[in-house]
């Protein structure tokens, strides 16, 4: 089921992860794989954050605030 959603979502978010434990840690590549634009989330470099369209090195509960803020602007 989440295999599936990831392999048709346009935008993949990751959101506080250092993506190191399996099965969750493959979905972003899966999803960036079939198309979906990655943003990624995170204090630290991810092994997605090359790949990621925005990679937001910061804070979870600063980044996701704006994040919404800016989507409910357009």
């Amino acid at each position: 089921l989440a295999r599936d959603a990831a392999e048709d979502a346009d935008v993949f978010l990751v959101a506080g992860s250092s993506l190191t434990v399996e099965p969750a840690a493959s979905l972003p590549g899966r999803a960036a794989e079939t198309g979906a634009d990655l943003v990624v989330a995170n204090l630290d470099s991810t092994r997605v954050s090359e790949r990621a369209a925005f990679d937001f090195r910061a804070d979870v509960t600063d980044v996701l605030p704006a994040l919404r803020d800016a989507t409910l602007a357009e």
